[in-house]
């Protein structure tokens, strides 16, 4: 998301859609880059040649977002799970706000990881279909990124989706 080319992620998006980005780029496959200062939000782009830089507070609100964000991208799940682009459906006739969240599947074994990001300015709805086979009735859903728990039956998930509703650029990181 940054790298000394460019202005730094916090002063060009704005701390809520950098965290959407952040998401988005810590979840997806492939090696995560992070950038000297990034967690802790720096504004000031400084030529590489400069030796030294200076002292910016950090935004603690970020900092805690990208220890929680890393902690959970460390589980195994991420780096040898299978990935799969999931589609987002209409949640509602004449409600075409789906098509501001993405979202993908990570899974490994019997553990199961889907991540939805609204990459919009709106709120957004969708449906995702799930693969909840063998599941019990009902069962919880962790969001790991918002610390809520959701318990949801089995029969809806798989015939009509899970019902996702986010806020403009906010993201859940859901473990089944």
């Amino acid at each position: 998301m940054e790298n000394h080319d460019e202005t730094r992620a916090v002063a060009a998006l704005g701390m809520d859609r950098e965290k959407a980005a952040a998401v988005i780029m810590s979840t997806i496959q492939g090696m995560r880059l992070y950038y000297d200062g990034q967690f802790g939000g720096k504004r000031i782009k400084l030529p590489v040649q400069l030796g030294r830089e200076p002292d910016e507070k950090p935004i603690i609100e970020l900092q805690e977002f990208y220890d929680k964000l890393i902690s959970i991208t460390l589980k195994e799940i991420f780096k040898r799970g299978e990935w799969a682009l999931l589609e987002t459906q209409p949640a509602w006739d004449q409600n075409h706000t789906n098509k501001n969240l993405l979202a993908w599947l990570w899974s490994l074994s019997d553990q199961k990881i889907v991540v939805v990001v609204n990459y919009s300015d709106i709120v957004s709805v969708c449906r995702i279909k799930l693969d909840v086979r063998g599941y019990p009735d009902e069962f919880v859903i962790k969001d790991l990124l918002n610390d809520e728990s959701y318990t949801r039956s089995t029969e809806e998930i798989f015939h009509s989706g899970l019902y996702i509703e986010l806020k403009p650029w906010h993201s859940h990181i859901l473990e089944f």
